[in-house]
């Protein structure tokens, strides 16, 4: 993921195999999916960058009974927390849209709440409905999920929206109860949690889910190339 070449080769591009894709015709929505895809890539890379800074302060510091947070550690900590969220949000909504692209033909889904707010939705065929239904039952259950990291929902704001239009996100240090110094966040209003094994779920399983989406169109392209190899 932050490989010394993942700029310059571009078999590294997260997307590469799809990049090129036969099923779409028009030009101007080709351009927008490439457009798109491109973007994502970027958006994963910054997030897993934000990520591995935090960590990185995590693990110098969380060790022994007492965590010294002081306050060029806490402003690093608290820089990198928020990117990694509106990076990560951003890497979702820009994989959507160029998913939708693919499979539409239109341009105007820019949001993950286009489908989550909206469901059911229409334009999502049966067979490739299990990971959205995956992600709405996360997205609808009453405690925190990774889904509530990056989405707003009726029940509170994500973290993301809390970032953007609000406040900060808060991340801590506690003792526990082994006399241990760790790091924690706030994952709602009421729930603390673990900051690094959060942080880590959250990104893994968003990641997970825009692999999904992508190998659902690498596998319309290869219907779409038997098709057309069937074809007089």
């Amino acid at each position: 993921m932050l490989d010394d070449l993942w700029f310059s080769d571009p078999t590294t591009h997260i997307f590469h195999e799809i990049n090129d894709p036969r099923g779409l015709q028009d030009r101007r929505v080709l351009g927008v999916y490439r457009q798109r895809l491109d973007a994502a890539n970027l958006k994963v890379r910054f997030a897993a960058q934000a990520l591995e800074d935090v960590e990185g302060i995590i693990r110098q510091l969380e060790h022994g009974e007492f965590i010294y947070f002081d306050d060029a550690s806490r402003l690093k900590a608290s820089f990198n927390l928020e990117a990694f969220v509106v990076f990560l949000r951003a890497a979702i909504d820009t994989t959507l849209c160029a998913y939708a692209a693919y499979f539409t033909g239109k341009t105007t889904f820019d949001s993950v709440n286009d489908v989550l707010s909206k469901w059911p939705v229409t334009w999502i065929p049966p067979e490739r409905l299990g990971p959205w239904e995956e992600l709405r039952a996360a997205y609808d259950s009453k405690s925190f999920t990774w889904i509530h990291a990056l989405a707003g929902r009726e029940q509170g704001m994500s973290w993301r929206d809390l970032a953007v239009h609000k406040t900060t996100l808060a991340i801590d240090t506690i003792i526990d109860e082994k006399d241990r110094g760790k790091f924690v966040i706030a994952l709602d209003k009421e729930t603390f949690g673990p900051a690094g094994p959060w942080l880590k779920n959250i990104f893994d399983e968003a990641l997970r889910f825009v692999l999904v989406l992508m190998n659902q169109v690498r596998a319309a392209e290869i219907v779409h190339a038997a098709a057309l190899s069937r074809s007089p």
